[in-house]
């Protein structure tokens, strides 16, 4: 294999020049190599190319030269060969034997580290990386010549300008810059580094467990997890290293450590911080094997720390030049602790001690030589690296300080540590926060952060959990915070539990701060993850593990449920309850986001039972005057938090006192006279004041008389307000406002609420109109009951489309379809009235939800038989919903009018399903007597409403479809009172019945589209049916409309053959229910062009034309119709579609086969080139099937086919219409031309109105007349 490594290095020379796309063969081609290159011989061995005439002028083979010149190039690609060029470079030159190689190449980078141009863009950051690999993999004697030099040209890159615009330079750069330092000072392990090689779990968990009840087991051990952030031994010189090559060939035995040599990717990312067992069965850390070490990193021989001991290294004992067997690596250098005989006896009791040794000045101490100058200025590049603008840099830096420190005195150490800690200045950017973050947790891991920096420590990595600096309209701090939580995960890994006791209160409760209530997902998991290390490693974490059952890694993924559900839970314990509530007060109460200061508000008023006094007094005192408080995210989350915890503490039996119930009531008034709804968040402030609003009437403050009129006001002026989020809000805090303060029977309120609201609805201001009607359905029952038939006959106005389109407004209608099946449920309905939101207290509306919780289907059948029972027969009552709310519902359902947003009538359309069937079924308790006097218009309004819901079931938009199956559901299954009303009802019951065939492929709407186009059998249903599958079918979307059709063609050609009859029957009913149809929607904008493209499913996939049981007239109708649709239309897509159903009726006998021939010919020279080009192509496919039939003669034809083929019918209308003249010619008929029917009948009208006598002003063109004659 190795004769032929020449042979690969040609292949894939050749390969490279062939073609650039074989990346991945390049780099697996180049990875073997380097795997190769390692081999303990002499190179020039394996060279086929020296023979005894070979010559060379190098000192090195020439295979070398070929290797290095080859890579060289690949060094400027920007591909991933890049990467493995440099570590192939990087581990032949550092090779003993190719000394002056590596010589040539490092000449050969210095200039290419100061080329400019376009090359140098990739070529840099090539070269650096190639010096890194150098650098990281060489041996330190070797490589110390050329360290001065370099380290002046890594210097030089760094401040150059290509590096200030490549990240990747920059990256690279900062790798070259801690390998030359690392290159600088001895690899001796620093003896003062802290220590700790094992850590038994099962001691951690009896101190947890020492304080639980013996019945609360520890849970079973697991496999330990394996360690992601292991201090790693650092690095010897190249005296103590393997020699486990040197006994293949002992001639060469300068190559012994060549077979050590391997490299790891050091800079690469740190790994996602995801939740570890509790319980290990081992030790919680084991050290890190050997094989996977760096070559620079690896420690010295008897350094290495043995599982289950704590040891510190002895220098006495591994002298350079001396020789140890590997098997001894592991204990030649461990050192007895004091006070046990047995090192290994101490591992296995778990002791928790560590050593820090700070004596010494052997091999592993602190050294008397002096350290070289660079290396201050190395370190000085590395914490400026801590501060670069990405995160790969920083990340590179961090690193690089780590393995640096590890090889400094305890005094520079300790200089190094304090010059990291100064980046935790509030003067510092998000940058140098986060660097110096990933700093901390390398040099925790490293065992170079001693335990009596901690106490400092804790404080700033607390600091920079909770970091977030407001930028603009956003903020930063997420990544500072994900790393701080590395921190903490670090040092739970890297301390003993009693030196890292201080540390763990301060961090544990920041940690939960950050696990609850972080705005980022992976910064509450991070959190959640180092709290579950430090649990489980430390064991002195108060209440640590029954937190971690509530507070995992999946329930904090939604935040609300970590606001809501589990920070509530934590906050039942003493140590952490007060760090979360004044988390939320002093921060996430006022931050950038809306919805996360609602959300804290909310947060807010569930912690309250865990620490009321603190809530009743600190919080509301400090909310107060925040209400006003200039800036808009304050004073808007202040009045959120305030309303939230005056009504949670009103709410948990904690009132306010009279002092605070007057200054909270007072706080309204005072925004309005600061006019803080004016300006920028005025907005923000009008929802903020009407959920305060609410809370205080919900919790019953008592209001003066001034105060009421005013609060009362602001709801008003808030109902008026266009914006629909402060409608909402005002709405629900009228609700709560009447219930509160309007008092019963007083005849005032009645006759104003008549004046304000009633006359609101037909204001010419939209949202004045939409307010009041929104503002009705939340009044109560009482307030509405002496205005019954006014508040009902308005409000069905009110869902009628405005006949003037610059007055129509679709949110009105909603407000007012949704407030009239309101009103009559609170006016009508007793058990609507007895849990009427308005009259319901916080604890009933709790309790009315907890107990509607369980299964969906059980709780909608009780609600329905809750309803019939609470209602008492009442005929006026009867007649009013079915004079006013049914037959407003039923009209709203066929509300299909558009605007610039699209179908704005479907929100309608949606609201009134969703309040028929309870309409319904409030009138058939409201007068069951009258169901036997009104029986059959009592069946024909159900039936109204059954075929309703059925269209909208097969229409064209699926949230409608969804709706309109479950109200359909909800009918048959709950609503027992109206089913002998229902025709066809087991067909029903079949049709709507959920299926289960491919859930994942079809939504339920979907699935159920087969069942409901079923009904078309049903004579009640067919019309419904078919208008809503004519909308699917010619709607946009493509795969809603194969289903439609699919479903409608397997519905009429379902019939076995002995069905013919009745399936022709069908088919004949269809196409008579689709001509009236097409009758009353003639050239509609809605429903013209999707009729057309039915009626040719229908005609080219049924034998609708053909069979002798059909109407013989349908096929004259459909011609005529589909003239009528041609006739001065300017709609492409219709007259598209309406050339595929001429082309169908073309085949029909004469007349109508003529005709529409004529009109199709006809269409051949219309203005849009588009719509002649599709009628020449449809009717030569056509021809092609009536040359088959039979219906003219083969000469014809091929003077047609010859004619169709030859023009371009998308080309100028002379040429088009001179074809035109010779296929009506071919076929011996006249054309004719669609528009004149229309312009006789309009020729006919303007002689009609001149027989009039005309007004000489009732034009503006009579006007310019008269103009022109002065």
């Amino acid at each position: 294999m190795l004769l032929k490594l020449e042979d690969q290095v040609s292949k894939e020379t050749h390969r490279r020049e062939e073609s650039d796309s074989i990346w991945e063969a390049q780099c697996t081609l180049t990875l073997w190599l380097a795997q190769l290159v390692l081999i303990p011989f002499d190179l020039a061995v394996v060279d086929s190319s020296i023979t005894a005439q070979t010559t060379s002028g190098r000192s090195w083979p020439p295979i070398v030269t070929k290797v290095m010149n080859l890579y060289k190039g690949h060094l400027s690609s920007p591909g991933s060969i890049r990467d493995m060029a440099a570590l192939l470079l990087g581990r032949l030159l550092t090779r003993p034997d190719l000394q002056p190689a590596l010589e040539d190449f490092l000449a050969w980078a210095r200039t290419a580290l100061h080329s400019e141009g376009a090359q140098a863009h990739f070529l840099v950051p090539g070269v650096t990386y190639a010096l890194a690999a150098i650098f990281s993999t060489g041996q330190r004697k070797q490589l110390l010549p050329f360290a001065s030099q370099m380290w002046t040209d890594a210097a030089q890159l760094l401040n150059s300008r290509s590096a200030a615009s490549s990240v990747v330079a920059r990256k690279y750069a900062t790798k070259l810059v801690q390998r030359i330092g690392l290159t600088f000072l001895p690899a001796t392990a620093a003896a003062w580094r802290y220590q700790q090689t094992s850590v038994s779990i099962n001691e951690s968990l009896s101190s947890i467990n020492s304080n639980k009840p013996a019945a609360e087991a520890a849970p079973a051990e697991s496999p330990p997890q394996p360690s992601l952030s292991q201090p790693k031994p650092e690095a010897s010189d190249g005296s103590c290293s393997s020699n486990t090559a040197a006994g293949a060939v002992q001639q060469h035995q300068s190559y012994q450590s060549l077979a050590a040599h391997g490299m790891t990717n050091d800079e690469s990312a740190r790994p996602a911080l995801q939740p570890s067992p509790l319980v290990n069965a081992s030790p919680v850390t084991s050290p890190t094997p050997k094989a996977h070490m760096h070559a620079s990193d690896r420690p010295p021989v008897g350094a290495t720390n043995a599982p289950h001991s704590f040891h510190v290294a002895d220098a006495a004992s591994c002298q350079p030049g001396s020789s140890v067997p590997p098997a001894w690596n592991n204990t030649a250098c461990n050192r007895q602790m004091p006070g046990a005989e047995d090192p290994a006896a101490g591992a296995a009791e778990g002791s928790h001690e560590s050593v820090v040794d700070g004596g010494g000045s052997s091999a592993d101490g602190d050294c008397d030589d002096d350290i070289p100058e660079e290396i201050e200025e190395v370190v000085g590049v590395l914490l400026t690296g801590l501060q670069d603008k990405d995160t790969v840099v920083r990340w590179s830096a961090a690193k690089g300080l780590g393995r640096i420190t590890s090889r400094l005195p305890q005094e520079l150490g300790d200089d190094v540590v304090g010059s990291v800690l100064e980046l935790f200045s509030p003067s510092e950017s998000d940058t140098a926060w986060h660097g110096g973050c990933l700093a901390l947790a390398e040099l925790a891991r490293r065992g170079l952060l001693l335990p009596s920096r901690l106490q400092h420590v804790a404080p700033l990595v607390a600091e920079a959990l909770q970091y977030d600096v407001r930028r603009g309209p956003h903020s930063v701090g997420a990544h500072v915070r994900d790393a701080a939580a590395y921190v903490c995960w670090a040092f739970a890994r890297a301390y003993t539990a009693a030196d890292l006791a201080h540390s763990i209160s301060v961090l544990a409760p920041a940690l939960l701060v950050t696990a609850c209530y972080d705005r980022e997902v992976n910064c509450r998991r991070a959190a959640s993850a180092a709290y579950q290390e430090s649990v489980g490693r430390q064991g002195n974490v108060p209440h640590g593990i029954d937190i971690l059952t509530t507070a995992d890694y999946f329930t904090l993924s939604s935040r609300s449920q970590a606001y809501l559900i589990v920070a509530p839970f934590i906050a039942q314990f003493p140590e952490y309850k007060q760090g979360l509530a004044d988390h939320l007060l002093s921060v996430k109460l006022r931050h950038w986001e809306r919805s996360l200061r609602e959300l804290t508000s909310k947060a807010l008023a569930a912690l309250v039972p865990t620490n009321p006094s603190f809530f009743l007094t600190t919080a509301v005192d400090a909310l107060l005057p925040l209400c006003l408080d200039p800036v808009l995210e304050v004073r808007h989350g202040a009045a959120l938090g305030l309303g939230e915890l005056t009504l949670a503490l009103y709410s948990h039996g904690q009132p306010l006192g009279s002092g605070r119930q007057a200054a909270v009531a007072a706080v309204v008034p005072a925004v309005e006279k600061a006019r803080l709804y004016r300006g920028k968040g005025g907005e923000l402030m009008r929802g903020a004041v009407c959920r305060l609003v609410e809370c205080i009437a919900l919790a019953k403050l008592p209001l003066t008389g001034p105060q009421h009129k005013q609060l009362h006001a602001s709801i008003d002026e808030n109902l008026r307000h266009p914006t629909a989020s402060i409608q909402t809000a005002a709405c629900s805090a009228l609700a709560a406002f009447a219930a509160a303060y309007v008092p019963h029977g007083d005849a005032d309120s009645v006759q104003r609420t008549s004046d304000r609201y009633l006359g609101l609805l037909t204001d010419p201001n939209v949202a004045a109109r939409r307010g009041a009607a929104a503002a009705l359905g939340a009044l109560p029952s009482w307030l509405l009951k002496p205005l019954s038939r006014q508040v009902l006959a308005g409000l069905a106005c009110a869902t009628e489309v405005e006949d003037d389109p610059d007055d129509r407004d679709a949110e009105t209608r909603v407000a007012a379809v949704k407030a009239l099946a309101a009103v009559a449920q609170h006016l009508f309905n007793q058990a609507s009235a007895a849990t009427d939101p308005a009259t319901t207290t916080p604890a009933q509306g709790q309790a009315a939800a907890d107990s509607t919780a369980g299964d969906s289907a059980c709780a909608d059948s009780a609600r329905h038989e809750s309803a019939a029972g609470g209602l008492a027969a009442d005929p006026a009552a009867a007649a009013l919903v079915r004079e006013h709310v049914l037959g407003a519902l039923l009209a709203a359902v066929e509300d299909y009018s558009t605007d610039n947003r699209g179908d704005v009538g479907s929100w309608v359309r949606e609201a009134a399903m969703l309040a028929l069937p309870e309409a319904l079924t409030l009138l058939c308790h409201l007068d069951p007597e009258g169901l036997q006097v009104h029986a059959e218009e009592q069946a024909h309004l159900t039936q109204q409403l059954i075929q309703a819901l059925l269209k909208q079931a097969v229409e064209r938009i699926a949230r409608l479809r969804e709706t309109a199956l479950d109200q359909l559901r909800s009918i048959v299954t709950h609503h027992h009172h109206v089913l002998p009303a229902i025709p066809a009802l087991e067909q029903l019951q079949a049709a709507t019945a959920r299926q289960h065939a491919e859930p994942a492929a079809l939504s339920d709407a979907d699935q159920g589209l087969l069942g409901i186009v079923a009904l078309l059998e049903v004579p009640q249903y067919r019309e419904a049916v078919l208008e809503g599958v004519v909308a699917s079918i010619g709607g946009l979307d493509a795969s809603l409309s194969k289903e439609a059709s699919a479903a409608l063609l397997t519905t009429l050609n379902a019939l076995p053959p002995p069905g013919k009859i009745k399936r022709n029957h069908l088919l004949n009913s269809v196409a008579g229910v689709l001509t009236r149809l097409w009758g009353r929607h003639a050239r509609s904008p809605r429903l013209a062009t999707p009729i057309l493209r039915t009626t040719e499913v229908l005609l080219s996939h049924t034998e609708l034309l053909i069979s002798a049981d059909i109407d013989k007239g349908l096929a004259g109708s459909l011609l005529e119709l589909t003239r009528g649709e041609c006739q001065q239309c300017k709609d492409v897509p219709r007259l598209c579609a309406a050339v595929l159903v001429l082309c169908q009726l073309v085949v029909c006998a004469k007349p109508v086969g003529s005709s529409a021939l004529q009109v199709l010919l006809s269409l051949t020279v219309n203005r849009y080139p588009k719509v002649r080009k599709q009628a020449a192509e449809q009717l030569y496919v056509q021809l092609m099937t009536v040359e088959e039939m039979g219906l003219y003669d083969e000469d014809c034809l091929e003077a047609a086919y010859d004619v169709l083929t030859e023009v371009a019918w998308d080309g100028p209308v002379e040429q088009v219409k001179t074809a035109r003249a010779q296929l009506l010619q071919i076929f011996k008929l006249d054309a004719l031309d669609c528009r004149s029917s229309t312009a006789a009948a309009e020729l006919q009208q303007s002689r009609q109105v001149g027989s009039k006598r005309a007004d000489e002003n009732a034009s503006y063109q009579a006007l310019i007349n008269d103009g022109s004659r002065l």
